[in-house]
C-alpha cells in the first residue's frame, strides 16, 4: 500500500490549511473494505439460510495533523459546508465521491485553531460508493474501414460502464462487445459524432451544445442491454456493418478496495 501524506477535497488539498495526514507509526492507515448487511432467509426448522449481500456506503476516517493556526471558518467553508466532493488522495490514481459525515474535534482559542491540533475528518460515500480511475483511460478506433476492432484491459476490478462515441459514416453501424453482445444504431446522420452512456442508458448527440436524445435508434440482441467493461479481462469492441470514424471507449473504470 502506497503512503499518503495529503488528500484533495473538491478544489482545495490537506497542505494548503498547514495539515498533512497524521500517523502515529511508519505505517499509513487507511480504511479499506466495507461494511456488509448480509440478506439470510429464515427456514422453518432449519434457521436461516444465506440469500446475498448488501454493503452499506463507505464510510472513512482521515487523521490529520495541523501544523499552523488557522481560522475556524477556513476548515468550515472547506469540509463542512462543501456538499459532495471528489476526494482523493494526493499522489493516487483513483477518487471517490464522498461527503463530509461528523463532527471535528479541534482545540479552539478565540476563533482559531491552535496549531499543532490533531483531529480526524470522517467521509462518507454514496451511491455506489465506489472508487473511480482517474487515469485516462480512452480507447480508439480511428477508421473502422482500416481497422475494425480495439482491445483493451483496464485498471478496473468491478464491472464499470464505459461511455462510447462515434463519427458516423453510414447510416446504420452495428458493433460487437466481448463477443457476447451485438448492438446497433440506427436512422444516423453522417458526420455527425453519437453517444452512447451506459452509467445511464442514455444515447445522444450534442447540438449547440445540448444533449438531443436519440434512444430509439439504439438496438441489442439482448433487449435494451448496454456494453459494460468486464474486470480483469481484455475487452473487445469491433465495428461488423457500417462505417465509423473516431471510435472512443471511455473506460470509467471502477475500482473497490
Amino acid at each position: 500500500m502506497k503512503y499518503y501524506s495529503d488528500f484533495r477535497f473538491g478544489q482545495k488539498t490537506l497542505s494548503s490549511f498547514g495539515g498533512i495526514i497524521y500517523n502515529d507509526s511508519d505505517t499509513f492507515k487507511k480504511n479499506i473494505g466495507r461494511n456488509p448487511k448480509h440478506i439470510t432467509l429464515p427456514i422453518p426448522n432449519k434457521g436461516e439460510i444465506y440469500y446475498g449481500t448488501e454493503y452499506e456506503p463507505y464510510q472513512f476516517d482521515v487523521p490529520c495533523y495541523f501544523e499552523r493556526t488557522l481560522n475556524e471558518a477556513e476548515i468550515t467553508e472547506w469540509i463542512i459546508n462543501s456538499g459532495e466532493q471528489p476526494f482523493q488522495y494526493v499522489g493516487d490514481d483513483k477518487a471517490i465521491n464522498a461527503v463530509y459525515n461528523g463532527m471535528l474535534d479541534f482545540s479552539i482559542y478565540g476563533n482559531d485553531i491552535i496549531q499543532q491540533s490533531i483531529v480526524t475528518i470522517p467521509f462518507i460515500a454514496y451511491g455506489d460508493s465506489l472508487w473511480y480511475s482517474t487515469k485516462s483511460e480512452t480507447y480508439t478506433i480511428a477508421d473502422s474501414s482500416t481497422a475494425s476492432e480495439v482491445n483493451f484491459k483496464t485498471v478496473a476490478n468491478r464491472p464499470s460502464y464505459p461511455l462510447i462515441s462515434f463519427t458516423a459514416g453510414s447510416t446504420a453501424i452495428k458493433f460487437k462487445w466481448n463477443n457476447k453482445l451485438d448492438f446497433s444504431m440506427k436512422n444516423l446522420t453522417i458526420g455527425r459524432t453519437y453517444y452512447i452512456d451506459t452509467s445511464n442508458d442514455d444515447v445522444y448527440y450534442m447540438l449547440a451544445g445540448s444533449q438531443i436524445f436519440v434512444v430509439d435508434s439504439y438496438e441489442s440482441d439482448i433487449y435494451f442491454t448496454m456494453p459494460i467493461i468486464e474486470p480483469k479481462i481484455t475487452n473487445t469492441l469491433k465495428v461488423v456493418e457500417g462505417h465509423a470514424t473516431n471510435v472512443k471507449v471511455v473506460a470509467n473504470s471502477k475500482i473497490i478496495e
